[in-house]
């Protein structure tokens, strides 16, 4: 997916008289897919995976599997394909079998499929799994089917303003819920640091909101949208690119971050683009060029992870991207030392 599709861009600006700060709007973005996580946590597997002898584990006493798995009925087994297979081919496809027979019995008949993505870490010396982690991820037909839907959302001509004083910014959070073509929206308000005034007109502003090509019968369609309303000395953007390193400085308990990840096995050096959010609500994580499955599982740790910062500069910078690059080596936070061949 490509970064245009990834970074939540302002879509609404205007300059008028000093003393009215523009409100920000952001795209359109897909609500948090609680739904796979959820779905997830009802999954049944056939026990622990295949284990394997040493001499079967060849490349350099480690080998990297990593499967994605398609669920599309609660009975039915999941399609299963390689996304790396750093091992053997009779080792992957041991893995392929045994991931066959995962189960998702609490997905409901007929519902979009649920994509996830299975890694299996192998340790030679310790002649098992040494690590192995299911992480759910967005189906990429659900995805572009979400996103022209959100590209449907007719918005009023109108333009929403507010004051903010000239080093502030105010922040605010919505969920919209169409259920039908032409009725308004639900709106629910996430967060929000606005005075109660200013929730009642916005409120009133997101109920023009319509989604005309919401076809009939279809299931409730939910977007969110960010509004940030900004003083004219305030500072909200981070401003530049980030080495791995610097970025994971600037975590709020940097020195007790759990990792273990191994870039040479995800296509790098890479980019990724990083949306604060937290503690505020998620952050958003995305890949700055082609998708790669084989980063899913390091991804959704970014998109854990909070930065330390006062509440006046998180207020400034929520909702603001950044760019982290990632190199290629291994990551090991907090973890045993690894054992010499």
């Amino acid at each position: 997916m490509r970064l245009i599709n990834l970074l939540r861009r302002a879509a609404l600006a205007a300059v008028l008289l000093w003393q009215l700060a523009p409100v920000h709007a952001q795209d359109l973005s897909p609500a948090p897919d609680v739904r796979s996580k959820a779905l997830l946590a009802c999954l049944t597997t056939p026990g622990q995976p295949p284990q394997f002898s040493a001499d079967e584990i060849q490349r350099e006493n480690r080998a990297t599997v990593r499967l994605s798995l398609r669920f599309t009925a609660p009975d039915a087994e999941p399609e299963v394909a390689v996304v790396r297979g750093d091992a053997p081919e009779d080792m992957v496809r041991r893995l392929q079998a045994f991931a066959r027979l995962y189960r998702l019995p609490c997905l409901p008949t007929g519902e979009a499929p649920v994509l996830a993505v299975q890694e299996f870490l192998f340790d030679a010396h310790g002649l098992g799994p040494v690590h192995w982690s299911l992480t759910a991820t967005q189906d990429p037909q659900v995805a572009a089917h979400a996103a022209a839907l959100r590209q449907c959302v007719k918005r009023p001509e109108r333009i929403y303003f507010l004051e903010s004083d000239p080093g502030e910014s105010i922040n605010v959070l919505v969920r919209l819920v169409f259920r039908s073509a032409e009725a308004a929206p639900d709106v629910r308000l996430l967060y929000s640091t606005l005075p109660k005034a200013g929730r009642v007109d916005l409120l009133a502003y997101l109920k023009d909101y319509r989604l005309p090509c919401l076809p009939a019968g279809a299931e409730p369609f939910e977007v969110e949208q960010h509004f940030k309303f900004s003083g004219r000395d305030a500072a909200t953007h981070f401003g530049r690119e980030f080495p791995l390193r610097q970025f994971l400085g600037g975590v709020k308990g940097a020195q007790q971050l759990q990792a273990d990840f191994d870039f040479n096995t995800m296509d790098c050096p890479f980019k990724v683009a990083w949306t604060l959010g937290k503690p505020a609500w998620d952050n958003s994580v995305g890949e700055i060029g082609e998708h790669n499955l084989n980063r899913a599982a390091f991804l959704d740790w970014l998109r854990g992870l909070e930065l330390a910062l006062q509440p006046d500069r998180f207020q400034n910078l929520l909702g603001s991207d950044l760019v982290i690059n990632v190199p290629c080596g291994r990551l090991r936070l907090n973890q045993p030392p690894l054992k010499s061949t």
